[in-house]
């Protein structure tokens, strides 16, 4: 699916604070947080939900 840039500069607000926990995720959204949480380690809880997401589906 093609993300457009709107959506991602609105996901990037949304989800840019590592000590949030996202709770509305999609594969698309995981995807998105995986990619631009990548470097930030094991304390980043988007990245943690997102692992776990994709981990938890099928994509």
């Amino acid at each position: 699916m093609r993300i457009s840039q709107n959506t991602r500069d609105l996901w990037a607000v949304q989800y840019r604070d590592c000590a949030a926990e996202p709770i509305d995720l999609d594969s698309d959204r995981a995807r998105f947080i995986l990619h631009t949480h990548a470097a930030h380690g094991g304390g980043c809880l988007p990245y943690l939900a997102a692992m776990a997401y994709s981990f938890g589906t099928e994509v």
